[in-house]
């Protein structure tokens, strides 16, 4: 096994370890956490990003790919949630008093 096909090993399960890890304690009592379809696209270009890691050119462009629609996906799921769903319990002033 050559080095880079080590550290790919390496990096894939490390990508791997850390999804498996935010599931499991995401999971709220009573939920279930569910992957979205853009998430999953996002995690696979990552993926492909470490994967097509000689090429630069190729991999970076996986891997910015990747991030961007992770963000997305992250902004779509924030903006459906109502108010008062999730996020922070108060806005805090500058003397720390909740507003």
């Amino acid at each position: 096994m050559s080095s880079s096909a080590f550290y790919l090993a390496i990096g894939l399960a490390a990508l791997v370890a850390v999804a498996v890890v935010a599931m499991v304690l995401g999971r709220r009592p009573g939920g279930t956490v569910t992957l979205t379809p853009l998430a999953a696209i996002s995690f696979g270009m990552v993926a492909a990003g470490i994967a097509f890691g000689e090429n630069r050119a190729v991999g970076y462009t996986f891997f910015a790919l990747g991030i961007g629609l992770a963000i997305v996906d992250t902004v779509r799921k924030r903006s459906q949630r109502g108010p008062g769903e999730g996020g922070r319990a108060g806005r805090r002033g500058s003397r720390g008093i909740d507003a």
